[in-house]
């Protein structure tokens, strides 16, 4: 799979973004395995111009019945900022910053209850198998 870049609006930061489309599996069933709530998003803001989202896919109409969607921004003030801190060429593009294994790694607070499979024993819709995409 290749990372998707995606770059919004002037002045807006670069994302990185992660998707998991299920099919027969409802949004609440996925929201137990992924330990979020399926009413709700989820924002983090982690160091250094970093910040992580999460919220739940529209899937109508695609022959998903599911679906979740990660993703990882980057300020670019904050990036020229580290740049010049570290001493590199300032005429490094931002973009650069918005998929990198540091953005990876961010995918890990989002689908860290799945990562770490922390299940009851009697949670069985955890350890079954359904088709699938993800797109990275």
């Amino acid at each position: 799979l290749k990372p998707s870049l995606v770059i919004p609006g002037k002045g807006s930061s670069v994302v990185m973004f992660c998707e998991l489309l299920v099919k027969e599996l409802p949004r609440t069933d996925l929201g137990w395995i992924l330990g979020k709530h399926p009413e709700r998003s989820f924002s983090k803001v982690l160091k250094k111009g970093r910040f992580v989202d999460g919220s739940w896919i529209d899937c109508e109409g695609t022959g998903y019945t599911s679906g979740y969607r990660a993703t990882c921004r980057n300020d670019p003030m904050t990036f020229l900022e580290l740049v010049k801190e570290q001493n590199k060429a300032n005429y490094v593009d931002v973009t650069l910053s918005g998929i990198c294994p540091y953005n990876l790694i961010l995918f890990t607070t989002i689908f860290s209850s799945v990562l770490k499979s922390q299940f009851p024993e009697e949670a069985t819709r955890a350890t079954d198998k359904f088709d699938c995409k993800v797109v990275l």
